[in-house]
């Protein structure tokens, strides 16, 4: 299996539980925060990450 896959993987598992995080009904405000913020750079980096897997996989 691609590392590049696994990492995506490993990533959109990590979002999916801060996603129910934040529809857990948590009312700390600098915890949503910090969960929102970090689903951000997961988007960013599983983006960032599919896009150079779809260009390897067009070299192939």
């Amino acid at each position: 299996m691609n590392t590049n896959f696994w990492k995506i993987e490993t990533l959109e598992t990590e979002k999916s539980r801060l996603e129910a995080e934040l529809n857990s009904g948590e009312t700390d405000y600098h915890k949503l925060e910090k969960t929102a913020m970090r689903i951000g750079e997961i988007i960013k980096l599983s983006d960032e990450k599919m896009f150079r897997w779809i260009q390897l996989d067009e070299q192939a």
